[in-house]
């Protein structure tokens, strides 16, 4: 009941999933707990089953989330096939429904699959995405500078898919 306005995640043994919130884009979040520095890193392993709609894996970063309230930086992947793939990372400014994309781009090449690493990290005011290793996308955006880490899924009923392995570590920015 934290987010109250957002969806929550389940997890069964090796995978977590989402449930949609309330309201249109309430996506699901989940955030670890305690104090992270600013430089942040976020590897989901994707586990892809049956979708339709706009599946989503999401990665959050410097996240907070509150009563009515969840801001921070989302980097999705589309699980969809095809050129409708996309990629966006996102600042979510607070409330419900506001938010301000940084980076939106569509290709084939942003799907994701099971068995497929997606990555982010946010150094400094930089944040990148990886799929597999590569880069697939950067923005710069100094809005956050502190939060958790966390992931999440696209809001509504997509289809049946999530995460089979989530890691977080705080990043030294001379390891970039």
């Amino acid at each position: 009941m934290i987010g109250f306005d957002w969806g929550d995640i389940s997890t069964a043994p090796e995978y977590a999933f989402g449930h949609a919130g309330p309201k249109a884009y309430a996506d699901s979040v989940a955030l670890l707990t305690g104090e992270w520095p600013s430089n942040q890193s976020v590897e989901v392993v994707v586990e892809k089953r049956a979708v339709f709609r706009y599946p989503e894996v999401s990665i959050r970063l410097r996240s907070s989330l509150a009563m009515h309230n969840c801001d921070g930086y989302e980097i999705s992947y589309s699980l969809k096939d095809g050129d409708a793939a996309y990629l966006i990372i996102v600042r979510w400014n607070g409330p419900l429904a506001d938010f301000t994309y940084l980076l939106n781009v569509q290709g084939k090449q942003y799907a994701v699959k099971t068995g497929d690493v997606v990555k982010a990290t946010v150094v400094g005011n930089e944040i990148k995405t990886y799929k597999n290793g590569l880069l697939m996308g950067a923005t710069k955006d100094g809005s956050y500078t502190r939060g958790n880490p966390g992931f999440g899924f696209n809001e509504g009923s997509n289809g049946d898919y999530g995460i089979s392995r989530f890691s977080a570590t705080a990043t030294d920015a001379s390891t970039f």
